[in-house]
């Protein structure tokens, strides 16, 4: 039988976007929103973050959707880049055994 697609069966675990990661490095929120963070942002991430009308991308909106500010420019991604390897560094440092 082969396998079904669609909304019955995604893929993952299907986790929401988390607004707020809260204080506590040690929160697996920090590391989701720091892997998202650097994997949309880094500096050779393919796409634009303005439409030609001005007009943000869907990946510059996906900032927004994790609680940060909709970059504009590419020092606004360096920023949220940096955000996201130090947040990925406090989790791995506070979970570290």
């Amino acid at each position: 039988m082969p396998p079904r697609y669609g909304p019955q069966t995604r893929s993952g675990a299907g986790k929401r976007t988390v607004l707020n990661a809260g204080p506590d490095p040690s929160n697996e929120a920090w590391a989701r929103k720091g892997a998202f963070l650097v994997r949309h942002f880094s500096p050779n991430a393919p796409g634009a973050l303005k439409k030609s009308n001005g007009d943000p991308t869907p990946r510059a909106l996906g900032a927004a959707r994790w609680g940060e500010k909709v970059p504009k420019s590419d020092r606004d991604r360096a920023a949220l880049y940096q955000k996201g390897k130090r947040m990925l560094a406090a989790y791995q440092k506070a979970n570290k055994k």
